[in-house]
């Protein structure tokens, strides 16, 4: 994530910050990269084969970065801006991030990911967005991408003490090129996240 964020700069190559990142996770030891990303107004789409787009002054870049180590996947959700952005991209940003601040307190063995998500949504609504059908804001990790449960309002699994997971509240608006995430990894302890990762 790190070398992808150090390459996100006005007029940079979409494609170069997606390819820093696969090698800097590579070079890590890592078996498998993916990445996925959104930028841009013209086109807008997530995803990680970029062309020749480039990184333009207003844009909120909203990147997750997946990494496979010896086994047993890792994720990190991050948003960065270009310049100065317009007032809306920045609400997206503050609304992600105080839904990703909401969920937190609430991690517990025993709470599902419904509860999780109807937090975080709850606070996308307050900042005046509305959630789009079929969104998931996290999941668990292992030895796939998601798996045992999903941060989404039809998820009323209980989440065990121990679970390895990711919380990456989302927005997105394709039509002014906006994308908006924040996630960190971290373990479900009776204290609470123990988090791995921070924005």
């Amino acid at each position: 994530m790190d070398a992808f964020l150090a390459t996100v700069k006005q007029g940079a190559r979409q494609a170069d910050a997606v390819a820093n990142a696969r090698h800097a996770a590579a070079h890590a030891g890592a078996e498998q990269a993916v990445l996925y990303m959104g930028a841009g107004e013209s086109p807008w789409f997530w995803g990680d084969v970029r062309g020749d787009e480039v990184f333009t002054e207003g844009d909120i870049v909203g990147v997750e970065v997946s990494a496979r180590y010896h086994g047993y996947y890792g994720q990190v959700c991050r948003t960065m801006l270009v310049g100065n952005v317009s007032e809306q991209k920045r609400r997206m940003l503050d609304a992600t991030r105080a839904a990703h601040d909401a969920m937190l307190p609430l991690v517990r063995p025993g709470v599902t990911g419904q509860d999780l998500f109807r937090a975080a949504s709850g606070v996308l609504n307050e900042h005046g967005f509305e959630v789009p059908a079929g969104q998931r804001f996290g999941h668990g990790l292992g030895m796939s991408i998601g798996e045992g449960f999903n941060v989404s309002e039809d998820d009323v699994t209980p989440i065990p003490e121990n679970a390895y997971m990711v919380m990456h509240p989302m927005l997105y608006k394709a039509d002014i090129g906006a994308c908006s995430m924040c996630g960190d990894q971290f373990f479900v302890r009776r204290g609470g996240a123990e988090l791995l990762t921070r924005d």
